[in-house]
């Protein structure tokens, strides 16, 4: 039963942390200069959902790995792969570019990195990730489908929008509701699985007298 309380625990981790990304993603403005205070709020509700789905990651991947296999592992892998990278980002983004936003030449520095007119790893950080995220997802939404162990329903909802949430950085510059919406369709999805784990206990225990 000690495993059942992890599960149950990682669940409540995961379906929070999916709340939070689809409130950060909302409340995200287009521009840091336009909004500095809804930058920050924004960037630091979407680093905290990133430590609260790190456990619930952990949580789907674990109580189906023997059925989803190899290719639940290569799309697990990553997934936490592709938060690692959106952490460092997203914190620089909440906690250090919102002190210097008053710096109107520091504003201007920062959202030229960002643009790519200043070279520097930030945008190939964050295409790298959002890539590995798109695949992950793929992957592990699929394993996870096949496997049965969770909702295939939220799995498939899952796989969609985590796919199309990675990649909006190259396919939705220019539409950010499309992106806010790909969001959106992973977060429904992953709390989703997440919420399966919270019913571990009953499921232990109803297989228990078989």
């Amino acid at each position: 039963m000690a495993s059942a309380g992890l599960y149950r625990w990682a669940g409540y981790a995961g379906i929070a942390g999916a709340i939070l990304l689809v409130v950060g993603e909302w409340l995200h403005p287009r521009m840091l200069a336009s909004n500095p205070a809804g930058w920050e709020l924004a960037h630091e509700i979407l680093f905290i959902s990133i430590i609260l789905a790190i456990p619930g990651l952990f949580g789907v991947y674990t109580r189906q790995t023997r059925e989803t296999g190899s290719l639940g592992f290569m799309g697990f892998v990553l997934v936490f792969i592709a938060l690692m990278g959106f952490s460092g980002i997203v914190w620089l983004e909440a906690f250090v570019t919102p002190a210097l936003a008053g710096d109107a030449a520091v504003t201007t520095a920062f959202e030229k990195l960002e643009s790519g007119e200043i070279p520097s790893l930030i945008g190939p950080l964050l295409m790298v990730s959002g890539i590995a995220f798109s695949l992950g997802s793929l992957l592990l939404g699929w394993a996870t489908a096949r496997a049965g162990v969770l909702s295939r329903t939220a799995a498939y909802v899952t796989l969609v929008g985590g796919f199309f949430f990675g990649l909006g950085p190259l396919l939705f510059a220019s539409a950010p509701a499309l992106d806010k919406l790909a969001a959106t369709v992973f977060g429904v999805g992953f709390a989703w699985l997440a919420y399966g784990l919270t019913t571990e206990r009953r499921m232990m225990m109803a297989a228990g007298p078989a």
